[in-house]
């Protein structure tokens, strides 16, 4: 089993400000870098925060020229990076996806499962297949995705290493959400990664801890509120191990001071 280094980014998010975000973003795969990582998971919608009124103002393609220090990172450090974002498609509609740097190319993951209000402004995803970092196939998730066991179990039944989601849990939702996660973690023997935001995001006040489970269900890295934190875990041999890397307190600030305004 190749060794392998994979990290929940928590981070706060500009309301519709992807030139602010890009710039946290950048911050926190550079602390990234210098930890290791192999395997970066930012939150659903990172770029333009959890804000579906502006899917169709931001949507993004994955060659946009404002993405393009994402491309080189990846392919510089050899570092898979998965960022949220809304995605043009060309439909009447973008999608609520995920753009994917990998160190040999780019691609993207739609969402599957929309949630609430979301199918006003956003067209959902069909079933895709694991991608792979360092050989080890792992299987994305975007938020309501992880509530639908069936995501998981094809996660499982294709093999997958790793089952990494973006998300944008709230307190309210926050238990129920981490627990069924565990327990994916725990019936397919899988490696469960959620990375979610660090600071209030479209109206709603995001309850933070980020986290990993190993492949029996143990937290092995959780980052313990909100605020900006690198949820790391790594595996040597079949041994996983996890730490958390605290991060910019002035990000968080500013990201509250923002969702204020």
């Amino acid at each position: 089993m190749p060794a392998i280094k994979i990290a929940a980014a928590q981070c706060p998010s500009i309301a519709g400000d992807l030139e602010r975000n890009i710039d946290i973003h950048l911050q926190m795969i550079d602390a990234a870098i210098q930890e290791g990582v192999e395997l970066l998971v930012f939150p659903e919608l990172s770029l333009t925060g959890y804000e579906p009124v502006f899917a169709e103002r931001c949507k993004l393609q994955t060659n946009d020229p404002r993405l393009t220090r994402f491309r080189q990172l990846a392919i510089r450090h050899h570092i898979t990076l998965v960022v949220g974002a809304p995605l043009d498609t060309g439909e009447k509609r973008p999608a609520l996806g995920a753009i994917i740097f990998s160190p040999y190319g780019i691609s993207t993951y739609h969402k599957q499962y929309l949630h609430g209000g979301e199918a006003q402004f956003f067209q959902p995803g069909v079933p895709q297949k694991p991608i792979k970092v360092k050989q080890l196939p792992v299987s994305l998730a975007i938020c309501a995705d992880t509530s639908h066991p069936e995501h998981a179990l094809s996660a499982a039944c294709a093999h997958s290493h790793i089952y990494a989601a973006g998300v944008m849990f709230s307190h309210q939702g926050y238990d129920d959400n981490s627990q069924q996660l565990k327990h994916y973690a725990q019936e397919h023997g899988m490696t469960v990664l959620m990375a979610n935001h660090g600071a209030p995001t479209g109206g709603w006040q995001a309850a933070g801890k980020s986290t990993i489970w190993g492949p029996d269900g143990s937290i092995l890295s959780q980052a313990p509120d909100t605020g900006a934190a690198l949820v790391i875990a790594q595996q040597r041999a079949c041994d996983w191990s996890g730490t958390l890397i605290p991060l910019f307190p002035e990000l968080y600030d500013s990201a509250c001071m923002s969702s204020i305004a």
